[in-house]
């Protein structure tokens, strides 16, 4: 799993993140399971958070697969460059949307994630990524 891509901007009157993360298959009979655990930071203040039981329903997965373009043309215009889906025929893309997890303009952000192992679903390998977050209107 790779960060690609955080932007945060405002969609109607919510305050909302939007981070992007590819995940290429290195197996062949790849199967992509979810983890509904996701840790993330903004600033010193760590969260966790488990989607399926979230309250303030403010964290949301969305999968993509090589038809983004077609699905979300507006998404896909956020990665095409930097993302060539026509040269990787099993490719994820794995959208992690913040809705009002803050009101301030950030800067920086951190996610701790893993996707459940193919071959053993009971392991899962999160990753800390440190990103910087864009502004866009």
């Amino acid at each position: 799993m790779d960060f690609v891509r955080a932007v945060q901007f405002n969609s109607g009157e919510r305050n909302h993140i939007l981070t992007i993360f590819k995940v290429t298959p290195t197996i062949k009979r790849f199967k992509l399971i979810l983890s509904m655990k996701v840790t993330y930071e903004i600033g010193r203040e760590e969260n966790v958070v488990d989607v399926q039981k979230q309250k303030e329903d403010n964290i949301q997965i969305v999968i993509y697969g090589n038809d983004i373009a077609e699905k979300n043309q507006k998404l896909y215009d956020l990665i095409k460059d930097k993302v060539q889906l026509d040269k990787t025929k099993d490719v994820y893309l794995i959208t992690f949307d913040f809705y009002d997890i803050t009101t301030e303009h950030i800067d920086n952000m951190s996610i701790m994630y893993g996707l459940w192992e193919s071959n053993n679903p009971n392991i899962r390998n999160e990753i800390k990524y440190d990103f910087k977050v864009e502004q866009i209107d």
